[in-house]
């Protein structure tokens, strides 16, 4: 098991929205399968960031990697 910094924003998980953790994902887990540890769907994250880079779903973590999950953005 890895230990991962995750920050939400605009997403909500259980009743608590923008929220920061450091959670446990498998060794060589990705993004997407991060994801569905927390019941989120790729289509619900508007941006991912890594290490304060860009980044995708397909994206491999590492230990101590920070990641940031972004909802969509929508106005006008």
């Amino acid at each position: 098991m890895m230990k991962i910094r995750l920050s939400l924003y605009g997403l909500t998980v259980g009743n608590r929205l923008n929220d920061s953790a450091v959670v446990e994902v498998d060794e060589g887990a990705n993004i997407r399968e991060m994801l569905s540890l927390f019941g989120f769907r790729e289509e619900e994250i508007g941006l991912v960031v890594v290490n304060g880079k860009s980044g995708d779903c397909r994206q491999v973590l590492r230990e101590g990697d920070r990641v940031t999950l972004i909802a969509p953005l929508a106005g006008g």
